[in-house]
């Protein structure tokens, strides 16, 4: 086709018109808190990784920590940077407060955190789990916090509230588990450090009601102990019988469903799900999303904008082991392209973890076509363990209240990046919770690319489970850089939305 500009005789008139927008950027930020992200990177460690495993933060929480009925916000921070609590005043502007016990713990990578009342005195402690990949297996740095607060916002460390837990941790959520009315927390295990993709312990920790836990896992829920690389959960109760049940998502897992029997945790995954979706979960969020009066979910997951393709004929897969007897484990990806499972390392990145591979492989052009059952022998393999995942998309998970779940893919742009961060809120008056996704993940392997395509995305629900993405023109979001979590406050009657970002600074923006 042939373009010539002597061709366009017509006028085109430009329409200027600029819609409304449903957020806007605060001109002034509700919070002044940047993450700097310390220079660990992980392929030192294990070449063979998908995307580093230390750039998890930060996430935020919120509470009322004075009691004066407005909310503040606790911020974590990065290996050698102390996490921050911003403390709101009448004016709605938030204070950095001084705190020596964060100071003094500022050498541990802050993943998660939560408040809650683990001493039964009437106010919120701050409970916080440490993770990222640069500390090794077992370090103090590891070690679960919890943070008992004077009732005026002051908090000290509480010393060996957690003992003997060192976990490289994804999340802590709360819930009273044993039904004796203090909070009990579950802290998901991430990764084991060096270890890749080897399964971590997770952990079920029971309160004393004077913020003493205990590790009861192996007797109150032993499926839980190795359920996987945990990257999130949630508590709430599918079966109406008071109990707070669990469902639990993660990294080359399927998406698995705990239920409270008396105070143990009983894995009852193939009840509610017809087939195991294994993904490379990210987060998961509940709300009653079709208005029926169950809670609904939305899983957070890899996305579909990648050249790894996958279903549950062809899924993506990762065989594991200390292949060249090293000592060091590696994981080798694979997926399909064409009807054929390939390894997704070059071969130069394949000879220089593992030699050997070298002669067989002399030169490009073999290597190309070469199959796992090319690069290793059938008794090499024999002892490799295996993952898989058939599930990439970014899903919504329709409870239909007869505990069964149906996983639907949500809109395509929600499939654009990787899902970190979801939080619902009706931001068209229209009585339907709307949903609002952000994440990214730019810290991946060169071949595989970075993953930097949402900047903040809002979706209106109409009430019945179905999601209409709204133009950035229109939302107004254009957060860039890796989310990693979202929280809405309330501030002078308004509703500010915070969107914590590796790396860089919190942003915020206005409901209108």
């Amino acid at each position: 086709m042939v373009l010539e500009e002597k061709n366009a005789v017509d006028n085109y008139n430009y329409n200027q018109f600029v819609p409304a927008r449903y957020f806007i950027p605060d001109t002034k930020p509700a919070i002044t808190f940047q993450h700097k992200e310390d220079e660990f990177i992980d392929f030192g460690v294990q070449s063979f990784l998908p995307g580093l495993l230390s750039t998890q933060g930060p996430h935020m929480a919120k509470a009322d920590v004075n009691g004066d009925g407005l909310e503040d916000i606790f911020v974590g921070g990065a290996s050698g940077q102390a996490g921050a609590l911003f403390v709101q005043d009448k004016k709605g502007e938030f204070r950095n407060t001084a705190q020596p016990a964060f100071l003094k713990d500022s050498l541990p990578e802050d993943i998660d955190a939560v408040f809650f009342d683990a001493d039964e005195d009437g106010d919120n402690d701050l409970f916080v789990v440490s993770g990222g990949n640069a500390f090794k297996e077992g370090s103090p740095e590891l070690q679960c916090r919890l943070y008992l607060n004077d009732g005026k916002g002051n908090f000290t460390l509480k010393p060996n509230a957690v003992p003997n837990v060192f976990v490289n941790a994804s999340c802590v959520k709360p819930a009273d588990i044993d039904g004796d009315g203090d909070i009990d927390v579950f802290i998901g295990g991430r990764v084991i450090p060096g270890k890749y993709p080897e399964t971590p312990r997770s952990y079920l920790l029971l309160n004393d009601g004077k913020g003493n836990f205990t590790d009861k896992t192996a007797n109150l829920a032993p499926g839980l102990q190795n359920a996987g690389m945990v990257t999130d959960a949630i508590w709430v109760d599918l079966n109406n019988d008071k109990q707070k049940d669990l469902i639990v998502v993660g990294e080359w897992m399927p998406i698995k469903v705990f239920i409270n029997e008396k105070g143990k945790l009983i894995d009852k995954t193939n009840t509610y799900f017809s087939s195991p979706a294994n993904g490379w979960w990210n987060r998961i969020y509940a709300d009653d999303f079709d208005k029926d009066g169950d809670l609904d979910f939305i899983v957070g997951n890899r996305g579909l904008n990648t050249q790894i393709k996958v279903s549950s004929q062809h899924p993506c897969t990762m065989l594991y082991k200390d292949f060249d007897n090293n000592g060091s484990i590696d994981g080798i990806m694979c997926y399909y392209i064409q009807g054929k499972s390939y390894p997704a390392l070059s071969r130069d990145e394949m000879v220089e973890q593992l030699p050997i591979l070298k002669k067989k492989f002399n030169d490009y052009a073999s290597y190309s076509t070469a199959i796992i059952d090319d690069l290793f022998s059938a008794n090499e393999l024999s002892t490799a363990k295996k993952l898989i995942a058939d599930n990439m998309a970014t899903c919504y998970i329709e409870n239909k209240g007869n505990g069964k779940f149906e996983l639907k893919e949500l809109p395509v742009q929600a499939q654009f990046s990787p899902v970190y961060a979801i939080t619902s809120l009706d931001v068209n008056k229209d009585g339907n919770p709307d949903l609002l996704l952000a994440g990214n993940f730019e810290k991946t392997r060169v071949s595989i690319g970075k993953f930097d395509a949402n900047h903040g995305m809002l979706f209106l629900g109409d009430g019945k489970g179905n999601f209409k993405y709204v133009p950035q023109t229109e939302s107004g979001f254009s957060v860039k850089g890796d989310v990693r979590d979202i929280q809405i406050i309330k501030v002078k009657g308004k509703t500010s939305v915070l969107f914590s970002i590796s790396d860089k600074t919190v942003v915020s923006y206005s409901l209108q």
